[in-house]
């Protein structure tokens, strides 16, 4: 009966975020084109509320608790 097979080394090779990056943008780039936008939008609503609407607002105080 033979032993337990020998596992090589580590199958991935280590580099840099910034070359890892910049290798796999011209397939990522959509990705990360929507998280921007998505981002920025959802960054523009949420800075945009004023104390009123969120005093008002049933999802931001859905009990009432002020």
């Amino acid at each position: 009966m033979a032993g337990p097979q020998k596992i090589g080394p580590h199958p991935l090779q280590l580099e840099s975020t910034w070359v890892s990056a910049a290798r796999n943008a011209k397939t990522l780039w959509p990705f990360l084109l929507g998280f921007g936008v998505t981002g920025a939008l959802l960054f523009n609503v949420a800075v945009s509320q004023t104390e009123e609407q969120i005093k008002a607002s049933p999802f931001a105080n859905p009990k009432k608790h002020y």
